[in-house]
């Protein structure tokens, strides 16, 4: 009926034409509300956490990343330990080259109290294997109590490409550990990454997944020990 009485007016004289113009105005401004609204549903969306396991104290979750195939992964648990030794022992098993077994060969390229640059070479089954220069910064919010390693790729500052190895385009994430009000440490593990090549996200999310939370149980253990 609206249609109906937009046509009609069109050929009705002028008060046809003022009509015309303020629906057409009003479909202009539905139009934008839809899109803005959408935006925003978007954007929330990419910001919600989904379940993905929760076991013996860990919970792994995921959650999409705007203009990507791949998820952003995070693990947490309660630790009893301080959350500045907690982020310290992370921060020297680097240095100690306590790394993945998946990491055939480390390179610290330099390092201060603060931030750490190194050169990975990572072994992939299926897929050519990876390479990646990583920098992590250290960092504390004294007011909080909370200490946090941030890590984010910086392959401009590494080697040049060896045709033996893929080099991962992108990897960012933290290590960050919040003091609990009710006693002990809330550690937070998250992580983003594309492994690069022509490898179709759906075969890696999996192996992603596990890597991440291999990773966090790993570095548990050394805490707890």
């Amino acid at each position: 009926m609206a249609i109906a009485a937009v046509m009609m007016g069109d050929s009705a004289g002028g008060d046809g034409l003022i009509n015309s113009y303020r629906v057409s105005r009003l479909a202009r401004t539905l139009s934008a509300s839809l899109v803005f609204v959408s935006a925003v549903g978007a954007a929330a969306a990419a910001d919600r956490w989904e379940p993905c396991k929760n076991s013996d104290g860990v919970v792994l979750e995921k959650k999409s990343v705007e203009g990507s195939s791949f998820y952003e992964y995070r693990a947490r648990a309660h630790v009893a330990a301080p959350a500045h030794q907690i982020i310290e022992a992370i921060w020297t098993g680097v240095l100690a080259q306590q790394h993945p077994p998946t990491v055939t060969k480390r390179v610290i390229m330099r390092h201060d109290d603060a931030e750490i640059l190194l050169y990975d070479q990572i072994h992939t089954p299926v897929v050519s294997d990876r390479d990646v220069v990583t920098r992590l910064r250290k960092k504390v919010d004294p007011a909080s109590g909370t200490f946090e390693i941030q890590f984010a790729s910086a392959n401009e500052l590494g080697p040049p490409l060896d045709r033996k190895y893929v080099r991962i385009p992108q990897v960012r994430g933290s290590w960050r550990a919040e003091p609990d009000p009710s006693g002990g440490v809330n550690l937070v593990y998250t992580c983003y990454s594309e492994p690069g090549g022509s490898v179709p996200a759906f075969l890696v999310r999996g192996a992603q997944q596990d890597s991440l939370l291999k990773e966090f149980v790993r570095v548990l253990g050394r805490l707890k020990s």
